[in-house]
């Protein structure tokens, strides 16, 4: 059950997100700008008391006839979002019809590994306020032998 919870949704910065991203694994805010020069918006979720639980730097993909927000700067080093509110606060942020008009109906995060911890609490609590989750295997890595060659 998700509880209620009191969010601002606002636009941030790159460092807004560099803020929420400590200790969390995600990548600074400046890598996402990298992935996608210009087009990146930071959104962040603010508890009630100012504080940061969440920051989302989204932009625009397009797949096919389809063009959906995803999380930028996922591809190299595989890193997800940066969470810094509790299991049961992204839940419920997730929940939020703000921050769902932020996301879009639907939204992409990836490729990240099986084991990135904030991608493992994110899918929890997506599920946890509703949404469909989709996944899909990365493909497989070899080792080519450079020097050998």
């Amino acid at each position: 059950m998700v509880r209620d919870a009191d969010f601002h949704i606002v636009p941030g910065t790159p460092g807004d997100t560099d803020g929420v991203a400590e200790g969390s694994g995600f990548l600074r805010g400046a890598w996402a700008e990298a992935a996608s020069p210009g087009a990146v918006r930071h959104v962040v979720a603010l508890r009630g008391d100012g504080s940061a639980a969440a920051a989302f730097p989204l932009t625009a993909r397009t797949i096919g006839p389809i063009r959906i927000n995803e999380i930028a700067g996922c591809y190299w080093p595989f890193r997800s979002v940066a969470l810094a509110g509790s299991d049961d606060e992204i839940a419920a942020l997730l929940s939020d019809a703000a921050m769902r008009r932020e996301l879009g109906r639907a939204w992409r995060l990836g490729p990240v590994f099986d084991d990135d911890q904030a991608a493992v609490r994110l899918r929890k609590a997506v599920e946890a306020a509703g949404w469909t989750v989709l996944t899909r295997r990365l493909g497989t890595c070899f080792e080519i032998d450079v020097a050998g060659l």
